[in-house]
């Protein structure tokens, strides 16, 4: 069988949904041996090296490139919706995929799109007006072409029916999960050290993982950290691992006007291997974000062995389960006694770490590739039939 992917957004800045698609490609090629992928890209460059090696190497992939004539959301657009429908049909592929909420309106065969979350629905003002207004247009325009509809949460699905008017029959819930290199490693201690030195982190930290932006709630974050190192027995820094994303700029004012710029470090975006250490080294992990679909960091943390402190919205309470403590988004004293809690509680701490580990464990790339796999298979077989008839 013959895939058709659409790859150009593995070009730009690696996120949590094209970390998910690499993942998920290899997992693919690894477990099928009549299946062959075509992923289609531009002539732009690809933002990560390492992204780009591991797609021209991966032997059941073939890479299709075509030209992206210029860098605005229009030339963008075009090339989603108009000009890869075009170089697809020529290539003769029994199904199309498209991993990150488009597919292109002059598809002709069976296709399936992967819509995320809707987050841009709940806030709007967190991503730009040309991308609200991409997010507005495309993912309905696209569910309405599709075959079928994967997305990654049970909450996510709930979402796509009521904003997206999708019969709940024709959509497909299949998880994330994380690199099986993200485990609990605390023979490593003094190699993860040497890393964490190359970082600057040289005292006990609290961490999250996390763009840059507003939906991703760091404010709260930052000021319950504040108030937290009031206490000078308090002797924890805060270790922010993300990029900037759309209207970061009031993170950094708020560590400025706090008095915290010798005690919250910003790494930016770092190898998955440096990533590995510095969640195995943390003290906890906090993730309060606003809205996800599904919560990668979450999981990562888990399976490194790190207590999980979580917002209680959208999908996190599905994916943490019983693992790790929940607290209302906007509430910093509930997220402020939620810390202490654990730091102090040994066999909280103890309990929490056992628990996220055992919870890690349900989710695995091989599982969600043979989830993908059998919803390939069976379009393909519908199709077929509808074809005779």
């Amino acid at each position: 069988m013959k895939v058709g992917i659409n790859l150009r957004y593995l070009q730009r800045t690696i996120t949590g949904i094209e970390r998910a698609t690499i993942e998920v490609i290899n997992a693919l090629v690894k477990l099928e041996d009549d299946l062959t992928l075509m992923g289609y890209i531009t002539n732009r460059a690809f933002a990560d090296l390492e992204i780009e090696n591991t797609l021209f190497n991966c032997h059941k992939l073939e890479i299709k490139k075509s030209t992206l004539f210029h860098e605005d959301i229009g030339s963008r657009l075009y090339w989603d919706m108009v000009q890869l429908g075009k170089k697809v049909s020529c290539d003769n592929v029994d199904l199309f995929w498209g991993p990150s909420f488009s597919i292109p309106i002059s598809i002709k065969c069976p296709s399936i799109v992967t819509i995320h979350d809707l987050a841009y629905e709940y806030f709007p003002k967190a991503y730009t007006p040309a991308m609200r207004l991409w997010l507005k247009i495309i993912p309905k325009i696209s569910v309405l072409k599709s075959t079928r509809i994967l997305t990654i949460s049970e909450n996510s699905k709930k979402d796509i029916i009521k904003f997206l008017n999708v019969e709940s029959d024709r959509i497909d819930v299949v998880s994330w999960a994380c690199n099986a290199n993200f485990r609990f490693m605390p023979e490593n201690k003094n190699v993860f050290q040497k890393i964490l030195n190359y970082y600057g982190i040289n005292a006990p930290y609290i961490l999250t993982v996390s763009q840059i932006s507003p939906r991703k709630n760091l404010d709260t974050l930052i000021n319950a950290f504040a108030l937290l190192k009031k206490n000078p027995s308090f002797l924890h820094k805060l270790v922010i691992v993300g990029n900037n994303g759309w209207l970061y700029s009031s993170i950094y004012e708020i560590v400025k006007r706090e008095g915290l710029a010798n005690e919250v470090i910003f790494t930016g975006v770092i190898p998955d291997n440096d990533l590995i250490a510095i969640y195995n080294m943390a003290d906890l992990f906090i993730f309060p974000s606003l809205y996800e679909g599904f919560g990668l960091p979450v999981l990562e943390a888990m399976s490194c062995g790190l207590p999980v402190i979580c917002s209680n919205t959208s999908s996190l309470p599905e994916v943490v389960g019983n693992a790790g403590i929940l607290f209302p988004p906007k509430d910093i004293y509930s997220l402020v006694n939620a810390v202490l809690g654990l730091l102090e509680n040994p066999w909280l701490y103890k309990d929490l770490r056992e628990r996220g580990l055992i919870k890690a464990s349900e989710y695995s790339w091989e599982f969600t590739a043979k989830q993908i796999i059998k919803i390939f298979y069976d379009l393909r077989k519908y199709n077929h039939t509808a074809t005779r008839h």
